[in-house]
């Protein structure tokens, strides 16, 4: 909805509470806003909380709305900076101050019973007006033991007056939030219990709280005047520009118009308030039905941010991201997903709603699945899963995560499942050994995700392993055995690699090693790297003749001259000649990778040679374990 102002124009969404740009309005003038529709009119008000929240009234934040995300660096402080500075020039010198204003709400009004308390759905301003009624709340905990005692206390301002012909229990509060919200709303205004005291929306009330007590307490013998002040910041001096829409107006569309410009608003909302739209439009839910199961995310989890960088988003815009590029077999870019998924639902062949919506949802059970690396416990290949889930996280590789969704959520036989993961996990690890990099990386798999859509799922492990053999550029190529050889001879992994990658590498030459006979075939994965010849090396390790300092130094950070042992086994050998390294390996370490290091008793040194040798063994225990696609 596109709407002309015969006023100055408002600022738009939930900004920062500290400093709003001036309306230059004063007092609760009213205004009239039109729309383009010559006989739509929308009221638009400026009102205080006294006006906003002394009656019988509940402003409910719709489903399709975020959660509440603010935070005391760019909210709540600056807006208690505010009320506190206001406050004390009231205390000094008895003015009444400008009235400072907060920002602008769009609500809506809602049919409701004759019996039924008067509703309003807040369509935008739901961070305010949490915010508000938290900071009030606090206020009143605060302030209720000093004595002073207002004509209406400001616990009226939060709650309604019970009313036993409305059958809806929430509508006690004056202001009930989003579904995630509500458990933490309740605590912060009950006390009642919480199963998440990070939440947001519980810091905000205990910093408010806490800010309350310490003003008031920094001047105990005026601490009534105090609280007065306070209750005439909070009551008359807070000023909001409601919009007020009629119940005939769209929400959805109104909330999407208002949100996509401006500060960024998540994808996920945008994508929620569309799945909640065309779920009511369609029929599948009616009125105030509950809806939930179309979007089932509102745990903390999937609010949790990852990434990194300015790449980083919550889960659920990750999931939303990677089942587009999933079902679409396209590239979609981190700002794109709204306008993907709209195009998905709207340009595709036509799906109900829900089915769409039970769609995310159950691929989104298989992301989680992926990422908590618990996925291997629905299926039969218990170990493979688990080892593939473990190194794919190692290897940070989100791109590879449609390709995984989109087995994970098909009818694959075992065997091509098995040979599906085997040859993904060789292709991402080969050239992790090779240090090839990941830049268009991503094109590969968006590609092999193409093809996927084309093959019958009966051969999906063939049709992978076939795309990936042919693919013959730099950014997408699968190093050979030759190849691989000569990187683990020569690269020196402990300089160029993390330190979780090259010990997921140690590990997996680990359970190359091992034999089917082994009583242990998991291989532990809280051990330290070790340097057989150690980095200091200077005093138990003399030069031979034939080799210089800058060699030795590189080519003690190579794979021939690398283990894994527990992390006092490691303290206790340090920087000691090699017989007493042997000694206490021998002693200690069960490890594979160890035994064939001290089974040798006529091995009385450690040198350039011998770590050339074993380099060369355990590059045979990696091409098993990561094999190439002809031994697939």
């Amino acid at each position: 909805m596109d709407w002309a102002f015969h006023a100055p124009p408002l600022p738009s969404r939930d900004g920062n509470c500290g400093k709003y740009p001036s309306t230059g309005l004063k007092g609760a003038q009213a205004m009239a806003v039109t729309t383009r529709e010559p006989s739509k009119r929308i009221d638009v008000d400026v009102l205080n909380p006294k006006e906003l929240f002394s009656r019988q009234i509940h402003y409910q934040i719709p489903r399709f709305q975020r959660r509440y995300i603010w935070s005391q660096e760019k909210h709540w402080q600056p807006l208690w900076d505010d009320v506190r500075l206001i406050a004390e020039q009231i205390v000094g010198d008895g003015d009444v101050p400008n009235p400072h204003f907060l920002g602008a709400v769009v609500l809506q009004n809602v049919h409701t019973g004759v019996s039924q308390t008067q509703t309003r759905l807040v369509v935008d301003g739901q961070q305010r007006l949490t915010t508000l009624q938290l900071l009030i709340h606090a206020v009143h905990k605060s302030s209720s033991g000093c004595g002073y005692v207002p004509e209406k206390p400001l616990s009226e301002f939060v709650w309604n007056e019970p009313n036993p012909t409305d059958e809806n229990a929430e509508h006690i509060y004056k202001v009930w939030p989003t579904v995630i919200d509500q458990p933490s709303y309740e605590h912060a205004l009950t006390d009642r219990e919480s199963n998440d005291l990070n939440a947001p929306i519980l810091l905000a009330h205990e910093f408010f709280r806490d800010e309350t007590e310490k003003w008031l307490d920094a001047e105990a013998d005026d601490q009534i005047s105090r609280a007065e002040a306070l209750y005439r910041v909070l009551t008359q001096l807070l000023h909001l520009v409601v919009i007020d829409l009629t119940p005939t107006d769209n929400p959805h569309v109104i909330f999407e118009s208002l949100n996509a410009r401006g500060e960024a608003l998540l994808e996920s909302d945008l994508i929620k308030n569309m799945v909640m739209y065309e779920a009511e439009r369609t029929g599948v839910v009616k009125g105030t039905q509950n809806a939930d199961w179309l979007w089932d995310f509102n745990d903390r989890w999937w609010a949790t941010e990852v990434g990194r960088g300015r790449l980083r988003q919550p889960r659920i815009d990750a999931l939303l991201h990677q089942w587009l590029i999933m079902r679409t077999a396209r590239r979609v870019m981190n700002y794109d997903v709204f306008l993907t998924f709209r195009r998905y639902y709207t340009d595709e062949p036509k799906s109900p709603i829900q089915k769409v919506a039970m769609d995310i949802k159950d691929v989104g059970d298989i992301f989680r699945s992926i990422e908590t690396e618990s996925l291997a416990g629905d299926y039969p290949l218990v170990e493979n899963l688990k080892l593939f889930l473990y190194r794919r996280k190692v290897l940070q590789n989100s791109v590879v995560i449609p390709v995984l969704l989109w087995l994970f959520s098909s009818i694959v036989p075992e065997e091509q499942l098995i040979k599906s993961i085997r040859a993904l996990e060789s292709h991402m690890v080969r050239r992790m050994i090779m240090l090839s990099g990941t830049i268009a990386h991503n094109n590969t798999f968006v590609e092999l995700i193409a093809e996927l859509h084309e093959t019958d799922p009966d051969r999906a492990g063939d049709t992978i392993v076939q795309f990936l053999r042919d693919k013959d550029s730099n950014v997408a190529v699968w190093p050979t055995d030759t190849e691989i050889e000569d990187a683990i001879l020569n690269n020196d992994f402990y300089r160029v690699l993390t330190r979780n990658r090259l010990r997921m590498l140690l590990e997996g030459i680990e359970q190359g090693l091992r034999t089917s006979l082994a009583e242990n075939q998991e291989v532990p994965r809280n051990l330290t790297i070790e340097h057989v010849m150690p980095q200091a090396w200077q005093d138990n390790y003399p030069l031979p003749p034939d080799v210089n300092e800058d060699d030795r130094n590189q080519k003690i950070h190579t794979i021939g001259n690398l283990t894994l042992v527990n992390r006092p086994l490691n303290s206790t050998m340090s920087n000691a000649p090699w017989i007493g390294k042997r000694e206490e390996m021998k002693k200690h370490s069960t490890l594979f990778l160890n035994k064939e290091l001290v089974d040798d008793e006529e091995r009385f040194a450690w040198h350039e040679g011998v770590i050339a040798q074993r380099a060369e063994r355990l590059c045979e225990a990696a091409i098993k374990v990561w094999p190439y696609a002809d031994q697939l």
